[in-house]
């Protein structure tokens, strides 16, 4: 279901945010010309990735550092082997689509 998360031009000012959707956080990020929406919980601990640090097309986790793809949802290497032994592989990614100056997220 794709939810109207708000205007481009406005995300491209501020870069990234947290949204709210059915009691789920997201973090939708500006990278380049393109929009990237993941879950807003680090899987280790749940930390806020909306606080983390945006580093090209990843986001570090500002607890423990963890990194994560915004396109792939991939984890780092070493993020795997130190906080995800036997958790995910990677996180899940949402299609957010650009609409005209709309933002909208399908979740």
């Amino acid at each position: 279901m794709k939810h109207n998360i708000g205007s481009f031009a406005k995300l491209k000012q501020d870069k990234k945010w947290r949204v709210i959707l059915n009691d789920h956080p997201y973090l939708i990020a500006l990278v380049g010309s393109h929009v990237y929406a993941i879950p807003d919980q680090c899987p280790h601990q749940e930390a806020s990735l909306y606080q983390g640090k945006l580093e090209g097309d990843t986001v570090i986790c500002p607890l423990h550092q963890a990194k994560f793809n915004l396109v792939s949802g991939e984890i780092d290497e070493v993020s795997k082997m130190i906080y995800f032994d036997f958790g995910p592989e990677k996180i899940t990614t949402h299609k957010v689509v650009i609409d005209g100056d709309q933002l909208f997220l399908d979740v």
